[in-house]
């Protein structure tokens, strides 16, 4: 099964209302603990995706201009695919649902 996570898409506003005003050390954990509970969440279902597909159309932004892949800098780009592939590696691990298993 794959799993694609949708941060953003074509104009999209961007930041969810519950993350505005966040800076991209705060987007990251947003991002991290949104994502690692998704997972958890499929995985304590018993059905863990194969494959895990972090953003969508992402090319004007993940999360709007703050992770922007384009311009000069990558980094707030980086930043949240990282914490996002992160938290998927965090959630395969997680002993909470039960034994720790191979991440997507």
């Amino acid at each position: 099964m794959e799993l694609t996570l949708f941060f953003d898409g074509g104009n999209s506003a961007g930041v969810p209302p519950a993350w505005a005003g966040h800076s991209l050390a705060q987007l990251q954990t947003d991002v991290h603990d949104y994502v690692k509970a998704e997972i958890l969440s499929y995985r304590r279902a018993g059905v863990m995706p194969d494959l895990v597909s972090i953003g969508n159309e992402v090319d004007t932004g993940f999360l709007g201009s703050i992770g922007s892949p384009t311009g000069n800098s990558f980094s707030g780009f980086a930043a949240l695919q990282i914490q996002a592939m992160q938290a998927v590696h965090d959630a395969a691990e997680d002993t909470s649902p039960g034994p720790a298993i191979a991440p997507p």
